[in-house]
């Protein structure tokens, strides 16, 4: 594996950044862990972890690929 870009790296590090803000912000709020998280490996199943994620949040994608926009569906998993 190459050197991964520049662009790449920023994007990562936007979203530790980002990810960073959410733990201590939910944190505050008293939120406690999500099942999910740190339950999976490297060498998991991708389509059973995605399974496991979505069913965890309550996600539906029946119901998110009704949708009218991604917009719609992006607030919706935002509210999830």
């Amino acid at each position: 594996m190459g050197r991964p870009s520049p662009n790449l790296l920023s994007t990562i590090y936007l979203c530790q950044q980002r990810q960073e803000w959410y733990r201590e912000f939910a944190r505050t709020e008293g939120e406690g862990p999500l099942p999910f998280v740190g339950s999976e490996t490297r060498t998991s199943d991708i389509e059973h972890a995605a399974t496991r994620i979505r069913d965890s949040l309550k996600l539906d994608l029946a119901a998110q690929a009704a949708l009218p926009t991604w917009t719609e569906a992006l607030r919706h998993f935002i509210a999830a």
